[in-house]
């Protein structure tokens, strides 16, 4: 039985992955596994180019990549993009690309609760940076210059919406539904109340908001940059654990 991963604050709010393999029916059962536990959404790509070409148009908390893809994939054209938090699936002596600046090695082969608590550790500890602050999305507060500002529990979870959703406008319905739970038709005001006092810690008394936007379809963050907490991503860290679970999944063969 694998552990229940439960990501950000809000259940209802599942973390985007892409499965980056080129051996399809490895691809599927991964995928199949992933969106079992209720907690993912997985796209799959066969190769690094279709990734890219993946991350072009979504927002995506972290990729699972096996390493072959990468002796494979001809790099230098991709130093300037911004990669999210990655999983390589590799064997012990893999030397990692610096195109990924936080990574974790899961050597081959390995069991899926060795993958489910890689990502627990990869995509629950993440710092977003807007303008000078910085949230940390399993924290109710934000800092600036070493400064920490509080928020509610509400707080945290609307801005937590807002950061995953990369910068792209999310509807109102949308964070009444899953924020709070309410029903499509419902006519409230909690959701302006709370922007407003984001917007009074956020903007430090700016008349005109130049991070928390809004407009007729809904709210966004601009400027938006997403790392991962350095206690929780060290580069060259190998993840190896032994834990009794006997569903496992071998990479090993190519």
């Amino acid at each position: 039985m694998t552990k229940p991963l439960f990501i950000g604050k809000n259940r209802d709010m599942k973390n985007r992955l892409i499965i980056v393999e080129n051996h399809m029916l490895i691809a599927d059962e991964l995928q199949i596994l992933l969106t079992q536990s209720d907690n993912f959404t997985c796209d799959i790509a066969p190769d690094f180019e279709q990734m890219v070409e993946l991350m072009a148009k979504e927002n995506y908390d972290a990729l699972i990549i096996d390493d072959i893809i990468l002796k494979d994939a001809d790099l230098s054209g991709y130093h300037n993009l911004a990669f999210p938090p990655a999983i390589v699936l590799a064997d012990s002596d893999t030397e990692i690309d610096p195109i990924f600046q936080s990574y974790y090695l899961l050597e081959k082969p390995f069991r899926l609760n060795d993958l489910l608590d890689a990502l627990d550790r990869m995509v629950t500890n993440v710092h977003w940076q807007f303008g000078p602050w910085y949230f940390h999305t399993n924290k109710n507060y934000l800092t600036i210059n070493d400064r920490k500002t509080n928020l509610t529990e509400k707080e945290s979870q609307i801005l937590n919406y807002l950061c995953r959703a990369g910068g792209r406008t999310v509807k109102r319905e949308k964070l009444l539904q899953d924020v709070w739970g309410y029903k499509s038709g419902i006519d409230t005001h909690t959701l302006e109340t709370h922007i407003y006092r984001l917007r009074q810690k956020i903007e430090a008394g700016s008349q005109k908001p130049e991070y928390l936007l809004s407009d007729k379809q809904g709210y966004r963050l601009l400027h938006l940059k997403k790392t991962c907490a350095p206690e929780a991503i060290n580069n060259n860290k190998i993840i190896n654990a032994k834990i009794n679970n006997k569903k496992s999944i071998n990479l090993g063969a190519t």
